[in-house]
This record gives structure tokens, C-alpha cells and sequence, in this order.
């Protein structure tokens, strides 16, 4: 499949696609879609209808247009009347924007298009009567109709409000002419509705230009991605596709696309399901700028400058107006498919609209050919810089017009007129001014058809006094304006009566103004040849006896080409005098002289910076060859030739035109074809001759000279007359600058040898030797052949690795903390070298949950943590710590107790100087009450002595809140003594002081089973209770008046005894006291 083919299958693919409910779009390409298209005709045009058809199309292959003949013609009939076409739109009500592409030609504008969005269930009536149905008059989304004089597709863009769910876009064409000529009707295609929103809207500010680089289209827009289609005019048919074009520039090469009329069209990629608008192009040149000297078909770009007016006033407004090249309303546009000028057809002679060896396209400045067409006048000014090699500007020409028999000033008129950069017009050399004859005995004056002039029969193109002029070049000299900018201005001037018309067709090329050679090969057929486009007279300035010609036979001295013979010496001049202005001559000189190109160079090898260059140099020269009268051949050199070098056989190497060029080869040298191809200047044919040769270039590669070495860790090592402290692999690198500037490098890779262990004590043999202290040791054996040197040296690292010694801290516990109970071991690293280590528990504390830890890293210095569970009875586990040697020089191990406190809730404090041990019904609030068989009270860590009770009392210092109370416990049925939690207490007034309103009196001391007394001096109704530490009556008495006697506890201890009494007014009053029973 070529590649055509190819993208108009994917144009045709992507076309077909289905959108999302958002959008509407219909090309009228998918017949699936044309049966939602509903149409009505009217009994006033009973064969007038709308149809899907190809008579009439955009980029497809069909579109909806009204025709009378069943979709063979857009034509329809005459009449008053109106016809729609409508199709339910899938879209909800709201904001959108609509483009549809359409021509409505119609007659003389009459019959106009209407477009229109109607609710839902309307019903849309075909007219008898003319004028628009209200239904359609109340909905138009745009206020004026589409009609025009143009054959031209046009595109229209609306922003539109759906006022309702799925409404009706009605097309409606309506009809008033009754006489006259119908020119194609209504046509629509390509109708888009989509959200009116900025990333569905259509680019704008496309502008397209040749480039050096290839052609380049541009445009402005809100998305990141579009689709850019191009379509070929002269085929109507998609040329290429392409998708996904990043950013606003699409930049094709030219061996891509191919010099032609194409349009472009571009519309953005969203992210979702909703495509955007196209919008598109005018009919566009595309052509390689190198292959033209100027373009001068491009009407937008910035030296480029289109005005029109009437017949006195071409500069009046500034614009292209461009319709197309079929509408007579283009007043500046392009000629692009080579077509014959309707308007003069003679019967033997036509007039094509493209210049002979012109296969693209002509500019054609004017039209209106009408009656009345006149009194318009039209201009272009191409402003252009003239380079070296611009020697002549050419103007092809050809003109059409209808003359009246006017006065020559009001006859149409064409002129070309030459400025300077400034607007400065160059004089009257630099200006022509054609006009067609003023009728036929001017036109036969002339000379009839040998004047250049043709007339139209007036019976093949239904006009008279149509006189045209074919294709005619004329130049101007511009030499002396090289290195300077002109401005070319073409003005076309109708007829000031209004009367008539006229149009001209033009091309702009260069020349470079020389006399060309021909008959390179042929010395009996050589040839000077002038510019075209001229005049011609040629002399012999320096032939005093003949300076004027002809001088043999076969010389034309007024023809462009004068023929040389093989030996002739002489100097030619030739005088190039233009056709309309012959005063404006200008003079070339050149020699007879049979000349011919010889190639030849030489070279030169020139390497810098490590580029291997060398520099060529031509020889070449264009020689001059004559035979004297006295048989003698003499070679004189004429002149420098254009030069053309191929570097490779390819040209992998580079190509170019420079007398002495620089070519860089590859670093590795080697030997290479050149080719120099000289040509001769101003040769008409290809007059050329070829050297080749070879060139061979020396290698100027880096060298590189890599050393290896092993070393240990620390060692010193010199290298270039450097030291270096080695601790790592490692590669050092000295660059020195050699031949052609490349690096000369000398390396050392430095590999670090891994070193041998021994532990203290051991010894380590190395061929043959012992060693038992750390160091580097060398053994340098001889070498083998197979080795390829004369000695190896081996190195051997000895380490001596230490002995593994550590130290344990005392655990640091904090079993106590009630949110985080743990245990902290601290440990410290003092010598060798220890990576893991494992903690191990006894079975007693698996049982509680603490789980033994493994490969525990090693820092120098650390502590290891253990979690205590809530639930862990108090007790003393053990923990078993191994410390790995790295090297297997002994490991370590310690046997570590971790002491689990228990809780301070086993403590409770009285009044500000006792603290006491709860019995087993309160001192475990998370199980079973422990027994403890004996006590050791501990102050701020240390024991207090005789303090071995299950109470403390310290009437004499009484408790501090901050200062650490602690007990070691024995549990019943354990030997081990814990510690517990230190007392958390607090000392308020109560603690501290008793007031009682009544007298009581009783002993504060008292002997185990010995009676208390107790007073009350007057008459009251209470009791007297003994409690002991825990809180448990131990006895109570009935106190009224008087002294009673209280029964004393049976073993010793602290005790207390609360007094509750009542006076005979009802008031009532305690007392507490402690007493201590020894």
C-alpha cells in the first residue's frame, strides 16, 4: 500500500468513529447516519429536493446539497418556495458552538440558506409562498442568511444555546427567483456541534510557510495535542494524517510532501471522548524555497503586501481578497491546476494558465470579468533581498482584457514598477507598463497575432473584444543592487469607465545576468548564449578592423545565441536591450575562447582538539584552449570553477562547494574515496569534469596505558611521581596531551587485596614464611612464559584480630513505668570485634513472656530493652547474653538476673509516718493476692535496719513524698527477695493532726492482751471501735458516760481506735488515735 493510500484509510477509519453523547458530528460519509436526516419539498419545486450525494463535496466523497436532478447536479428550480432538512441533535440543553461547511451561490444572492435550532416535536413546513415559517424565523442561530456570489466552500462557526433537550438543526433553503440563471444551490458538509468550551474550540491564526527546513504549519490554540489533516487539491483527496501533533507547529520535510495546492486542516485532541473543531487553511503552494528565488505565491507573509481600490486608487485598502481562483471576485489569488483560460479560446490559440516549464502555480492579479466589471484596480509589492547570483529579475507574463475602444489611459492597464528599499522608484529601466490594443484596427496596426496579441471569438466565449497576450518574459537588471532589498510592485488597473475588465497572470523568477556556454563537448558547436527576454546585438570591441558582425558563417549578431568557432580568440560583447524599452540596455562581455573545467586538489592533514581533520584545497580552474596560426596548442587559465566534493563513497563524510573545505575522519584513520566534481560557470549544459582520488589519514586515537596493582588497606604507593594513600579500590588517572590533541591517559587500577585473619596468638605461613604480628608481606616469585613477565609479586594483608572482650552494666530497671514496663541492659564493646550477639531466658521467664532475641546487632557501645508483660508475676529471671566473635576468636557470655518489681499498689501509707503491706485480699489487683513471709524495708536504695515488719512506722521523721520507699518481698514457697515499686503517697492536714471536742482519755502504749481504758466526762450515747493497719475491727464497745474498759488486740502491731459519740443536744463528735501494742 503506498503511503496515500495508506492515511487516507486512516482518515476514512478515524472518520467513522462513534462520539460520546456530548458532541454531534456528521460528515455525511457513514450512510448509517443519513436516515436521521429528515427533508420536505414543496409543491412550487416538485423535483427540488435535498439530498446525500457526490455531485458536490468538502473532503469526502458525499454531502447533503439540493438538487433537481436525483443528486447528479446541485442545480434546482425556479420558483418561490422553501425546502428544509432537519435531524434531531443527541444533546441536552446548554451552551455549545456549531461549524458546518457550506456554499450557497444561488442566483445573484436571492436564494439564501438559513440555519436554525428548533424544539422538539415541531413541525417544520416546506413554503409555497416565500418567505421564511415562523417556526424557522423564531429559532435562526444567526440573524442573516448564507449567500453569496462565491463557488467556494466557506466554513461557519456559531456559539449557540440549546434551549431544550434534543432539539431539531434545521437547514432551510429558500427560494425567490423566478427568472435568471440558478447557479449551484445549498450545500452543506462537515457539521460539528460540541461543548462551547476552550478545549473543543478551533485553532485559529494557522499560518503556513516554506521553509528552509521543510514546510511549516502554525497556529494558536488551548490544548496540548491536534490532528492535522492535509488534503491535495488537484486530486480532492486526503493526502496525509497526522495524529498527536505536540504543541502549535506541525514542520513536514519536503521529502515528505511534494511540491503541490494543498489544504491544511487542524482541530485539537482532548483528553476524553470529545474531538474539536477543524478549521482549516486557504489553498496553500508547497514547494522547496531553494528550488525558487522568491515566493512569491504566498500572499500573508510579512514582505508581502496585497491592496485593491478603484481604477485611480489601486492602494486605497490594504487586504488580500481571495475567493478562490474559480470566482471572478478574487481580485488576488493562485492558479494552481494549469487549467485554459476560458476567455481566450480563438479556435487555434488558448491561453493556459501556467507559464511553460511551470508545473505549480501563477499568481492571477484582477478579475470582474463581467459586464460593468471595471473601475477596480488591484496591486502586489513583494519586497526581496538581491543576492550574490541575482543578476536579473524575471517577470513571466500573461494578459487578459476587454477592451471598449476607450482612450488608451482608460483602457485597461498592468504595470511593474522596481523600488528601493525605501519606497524610491529605480527609474524608468526599472518599469513596464502592457495594454491590450484598443480595438481591432489598433490590434492590426500592431501586426494582429505576430504583435503578440491574440483576440477571443466572441462565439466560444460569449465575450468581445477579448484580447489577450500569451506568456512573455521581460527582466531587469539588478546587479548593481546586490546586497540590497527591492520592492517588486505589479498593479492591474480594469477600465476607468467601469465598462470592461482585465486580469494578468504572472511568475516571479532570477537569473544570474551572464553569458552562458553551451556545446561543452562539441568544439565545432559552441555557443554564447545572453539572458532571456530581450533584445540582442553582439560586437567585437577590441577587433578594430570588424568590430560589427557577422564575422563567419553561422553568427547571428542579433539572435540570443552567437556561434564561436573552435579557434576563435576574440572578446564578445553582447548589448541586452529590453523588448519595451530598448534605451535600457545593459552590456555583457565574454571570450571565444573554447574553454573547458580541469579538476584537480590537493590536501593536507590538519588534526587539532582531537578532531582528525584535514583540509582540501582545489586546484581547479576553467582552461582556455586555442590552436595559433602557427599549429601550436596553447591552455590558458580563465577562470575559478564551481566546485562540487564528495567525501566517502557516499558522501558519509560531508559534501561541499568551498574551494577549501575541512573534512573531519574518523580517529582511527584509514583510507577514504574523495570526489571533486568542477564545473564550468555560465554553462547552459552540464559542463563538468571529475578528480577523484583517495585520501589516506593516519590514526590520532587516545591511547590508553592501564597498570594494575593489589595493595592492603593504608598502604602508600607512588604513581607519575605522585603518592597516594590507598583505603579503597580505586583507579587514578593522568592525562597527558599528544598527537593531533588527543588525551594520552596513563591509569592505575588499584584493587584492595582482602585480608588474611589470625587470631592473637596464632601464626600465619606464607611461602615459607611465619608470621605472628599484623603487616604487609611480599613474596616476589619468578615468572612464567604464560604469565608474560619475568616476576609476579604477591601480597599478603595480616591482620591479627583481638580477643572479644565486653562488660555488662547493671540492668537498668523500669518495671515500675505503668505504661512501658521494661528492663534496660547496658553493654559496652572494649575489645576484638563483635557483630550479633543472642539473649537466651530460663524457663521461668518463657512462662511469663519474655521470648529469647537473636543476630542483635553490635554498637560500641549500647543497651538491649525487654518488654515486661502486665500480666508477669514479679520475680527474679535470668537472661543468658552470647557475643559472637567475628572471626571465631572466642565468643563471650554473660548470665544477667532481671529483677520484675512488684507493683506499688502492695504498699499503703498511714497518717505521715507509716507505710504497710497489704494483705492478700488488696495487694494484687490483677490476680490472686500474694503471702509474703518476710519484709526488708529500703529507703532512697537502701535497707533500713530492723525495718523487717510488714510495716514501717517513723513517728520520729515521718514519710516524705520524695523521697523512694521501698520492701523487699519474700513470696510464700520462693526464696527470692523483691523489691518492690517504690510508694507513691501523699501527706495532707488530716494526716497530720486529730481535734475532739469531748474529754476521752486512754493509754497510748499498751501491753499485748492487757486492757485500754477510756473516759467520757459526761453523759453521751456512741461507741469505741479498734481497727487494725488493714482496716479490720478487731473489737467495739458501748460507750454512755464514764470510764470503760476496751479489750487490746492479741498481737503486737499499730492500731486504731475511732470514737463516735452523741450528746444529749444530738450533736455528734469522733476522735482517731493511733496506739501501739508492744
Amino acid at each position: 500500500m503506498n503511503k496515500k493510500s495508506f492515511v487516507l484509510a486512516l482518515f476514512l477509519g478515524f472518520v467513522f468513529h462513534t462520539w460520546s453523547e456530548n458532541v454531534y458530528i456528521c460528515d455525511f460519509e457513514n450512510p448509517a447516519q443519513w436516515p436521521a436526516w429528515q427533508t420536505l419539498q414543496s409543491r412550487n419545486a416538485p423535483n427540488t429536493q435535498w439530498f446525500i450525494g457526490d455531485a458536490e463535496r468538502t473532503y469526502g466523497t458525499t454531502s447533503l446539497y439540493v438538487t433537481k436532478d436525483n443528486g447528479l447536479t446541485a442545480d434546482y428550480e425556479k420558483n418561490t418556495y422553501g425546502i428544509p432538512a432537519y435531524v434531531q441533535l443527541p444533546l441536552t440543553a446548554g451552551n455549545y458552538r456549531i461549524s458546518f461547511d457550506w456554499k450557497a451561490d444561488g442566483n445573484g444572492g436571492n436564494d439564501r440558506l438559513w440555519v436554525a435550532a428548533v424544539p422538539k416535536g415541531s413541525d417544520i413546513p416546506a413554503a409555497e409562498l416565500g418567505g421564511l415559517p415562523s417556526i424557522i424565523s423564531n429559532n435562526l442561530l444567526h440573524p442573516e442568511s448564507f449567500k453569496g456570489s462565491a463557488q467556494q466552500w466557506k466554513t461557519e462557526y456559531l456559539d449557540i444555546t440549546l434551549a431544550s433537550d434534543s432539539m431539531l438543526l434545521c437547514f432551510y433553503w429558500e427560494v425567490t427567483s423566478v427568472n435568471g440563471t440558478t447557479k449551484p444551490g445549498a450545500c452543506i458538509d462537515n457539521v460539528q456541534v460540541v461543548p462551547n468550551e476552550a478545549p473543543y474550540k478551533e485553532p485559529s491564526d494557522l499560518f503556513p510557510e516554506n521553509t528552509d527546513t521543510g514546510f511549516s504549519l502554525s497556529w494558536t490554540g488551548n490544548t496540548q495535542q491536534y490532528e492535522v489533516l492535509v488534503y491535495d487539491v488537484k486530486t480532492g483527496s486526503t493526502y496525509y494524517e497526522v495524529m498527536f501533533v505536540d504543541g502549535n507547529q506541525l514542520i513536514m520535510p519536503y521529502d515528505i510532501i511534494e511540491e503541490s495546492a494543498f489544504k491544511f486542516r487542524v482541530r485539537p485532541i482532548t483528553d476524553d471522548t470529545i474531538p474539536g473543531l477543524w478549521t482549516e487553511t486557504r489553498v496553500v503552494m508547497v514547494y522547496d524555497p531553494e528550488s525558487r528565488c522568491f515566493d512569491y505565491m504566498n500572499f500573508y507573509l510579512p514582505n508581502v503586501k496585497c491592496t485593491y481600490g478603484p481604477f485611480n486608487q489601486p492602494d486605497s485598502a490594504v487586504g488580500v481578497v481571495d475567493n478562490g481562483y474559480t470566482e471572478m471576485s478574487s481580485r488576488h489569488t493562485i492558479h494552481y491546476m494549469g487549467e485554459i483560460d476560458p476567455r481566450t479560446l480563438t479556435g487555434r490559440n488558448q491561453l493556459s494558465t501556467l507559464p511553460p516549464g511551470e508545473t505549480l502555480a501563477s499568481v492571477r492579479l484582477g478579475g470582474e470579468w463581467r459586464v460593468y466589471g471595471g473601475n477596480i484596480a488591484q496591486s502586489i509589492t513583494y519586497t526581496i533581498p538581491i543576492t550574490e547570483g541575482i543578476g536579473l529579475i524575471e517577470f513571466q507574463y500573461a494578459v487578459v482584457a476587454q477592451s471598449g475602444g476607450h482612450d488608451s489611459n482608460d483602457q485597461p492597464r498592468f504595470t511593474l514598477e522596481i523600488y528601493d528599499a525605501n519606497g524610491t522608484q529605480l527609474g524608468e529601466c526599472m518599469r513596464a507598463d502592457f495594454r491590450p490594443p484598443r480595438d481591432d484596427s489598433d490590434w492590426q496596426s500592431q501586426g494582429g497575432e505576430s504583435s503578440g496579441w491574440y483576440k477571443a471569438d466572441v462565439l466560444l466565449t460569449n465575450f468581445k473584444d477579448v484580447y489577450w497576450r500569451d506568456w512573455t518574459l521581460v527582466a531587469f537588471n539588478v546587479e548593481e543592487y546586490v546586497g540590497s532589498s527591492i520592492q517588486i510592485k505589479i498593479t492591474n488597473r480594469a477600465c476607468a469607465l467601469g465598462e470592461h475588465w482585465g486580469y494578468i497572470y504572472f511568475t516571479l523568477g532570477c537569473a544570474d545576468g551572464k553569458l552562458q556556454r553551451s556545446g561543452c563537448e562539441d568544439p565545432n558547436n559552441q555557443y554564447l548564449i545572453a539572458p532571456d527576454g530581450f533584445d540582442y546585438e553582439w560586437e567585437r570591441p577590441f577587433d578594430y578592423d570588424k568590430p560589427t558582425g557577422p564575422w563567419y558563417d553561422g553568427q547571428d549578431v542579433y539572435a540570443r545565441e552567437l556561434y564561436v568557432a573552435p579557434n576563435d580568440t576574440n572578446t564578445y560583447t553582447c548589448y541586452v536591450m529590453p523588448k519595451n524599452n530598448p534605451r535600457c540596455y545593459f552590456t555583457l562581455t565574454a571570450s571565444g575562447i573554447r574553454q573547458l573545467p580541469k579538476a584537480d586538489a590537493e590536501y593536507e592533514h590538519t588534526p587539532h582538539d582531537c578532531i582528525n581533520e584535514v583540509t582540501f584545497t582545489s586546484k581547479s580552474a576553467v582552461i582556455g584552449s586555442y590552436t595559433t596560426e602557427d599549429g601550436i596548442s596553447v591552455d590558458t587559465v580563465i577562470g575559478p570553477c564551481d566546485l562540487r566534493w564528495m567525501f566517502g563513497e557516499n558522501g558519509e563524510f560531508g559534501v561541499s562547494t568551498e574551494i577549501s573545505p575541512k573534512v573531519e575522519f574518523p580517529k582511527e584513520g584509514g583510507t577514504f574515496p574523495v570526489y571533486l566534481v568542477a564545473t564550468m560557470p555560465d554553462s547552459e549544459d552540464e559542463c563538468s569534469d571529475v578528480y577523484e582520488f583517495n585520501v589516506t589519514v593516519p590514526s590520532i586515537e587516545e591511547s590508553e596505558h592501564i597498570t594494575k596493582k593489589q595493595v592492603c588497606d593504608g598502604l602508600e604507593i607512588t604513581f607519575e611521581d605522585s603518592t597516594y594513600t590507598i583505603s579503597q579500590d580505586t583507579t587514578i588517572q593522568v592525562v597527558y596531551e599528544a598527537f593531533g590533541g588527543c588525551d594520552s591517559i596513563r591509569t592505575l587500577e588499584v584493587t584492595m587485596i582482602d585480608p588474611d585473619t589470625i587470631c592473637m596468638g596464632d601464626s600465619y605461613n606464607f611461602y615459607g614464611n611465619t608470621y605472628t604480628e599484623a603487616g604487609t608481606y611480599t613474596y616476589r616469585a619468578k615468572g612464567t612464559e604464560a604469565d608474560g613477565c619475568d616476576s609476579i609479586d604477591y601480597e599478603l594483608c595480616l591482620v591479627v584480630l583481638d580477643t572479644l572482650d565486653m562488660e555488662i552494666g547493671i540492668p537498668i530497671n523500669e518495671s515500675c513505668n505503668a505504661t512501658d514496663r521494661k528492663i534496660l541492659v547496658p553493654y559496652t564493646l572494649l575489645a576484638g570485634v563483635a557483630t550479633v550477639f543472642d539473649v537466651r531466658f530460663d524457663d521461668e521467664a518463657h512462662a511469663q513472656g519474655f521470648t529469647d532475641m537473636e543476630g542483635l546487632p553490635v554498637q560500641s557501645a549500647e543497651n538491649v530493652t525487654f518488654n515486661i508483660s502486665n500480666n508477669a508475676l514479679p520475680d527474679r529471671y535470668m537472661a543468658t547474653f552470647t557475643f559472637y566473635n567475628e572471626y571465631a576468636c572466642g565468643d563471650k557470655t554473660f548470665v544477667v538476673p532481671l529483677d520484675v518489681y512488684y507493683p506499688a499498689e502492695v504498699l499503703t501509707h498511714r497518717w505521715d509516718d507509716v507505710l504497710a503491706i497489704r494483705n492478700e485480699n488488696y495487694n494484687n489487683p490483677n490476680g490472686e493476692g500474694y503471702k509474703f513471709t518476710a519484709f526488708q524495708w529500703y529507703k532512697d536504695g537502701q535497707p533500713l535496719e530492723g525495718e523487717t515488719k510488714s510495716y514501717l512506722y517513723l513517728p520520729n521523721e515521718k514519710l516524705d513524698p520524695n523521697t523512694d520507699y521501698q520492701v523487699a518481698l519474700t513470696r510464700e514457697g520462693s526464696t527470692e527477695s523483691i523489691l518492690s515499686c517504690p510508694a507513691v503517697f501523699t501527706i495532707t492536714e488530716n494526716d497530720k493532726n486529730v481535734t475532739v471536742e469531748l474529754q476521752t482519755s486512754y493509754s497510748q502504749q499498751s501491753s499485748s492482751g492487757m486492757p485500754m481504758h477510756i473516759y467520757a466526762s459526761q453523759p453521751v450515747n456512741g461507741t469505741a471501735t479498734v481497727y487494725n493497719m488493714f482496716g479490720l475491727a478487731i473489737s467495739s464497745t458501748k460507750v454512755t458516760e464514764g470510764e470503760y474498759e476496751l479489750p487490746m488486740p492479741p498481737t503486737t502491731g499499730v492500731y486504731i481506735v475511732k470514737t463516735v459519740l452523741q450528746d444529749t443536744n444530738s450533736n455528734t463528735y469522733e476522735q482517731t488515735e493511733r496506739i501501739i501494742i508492744q
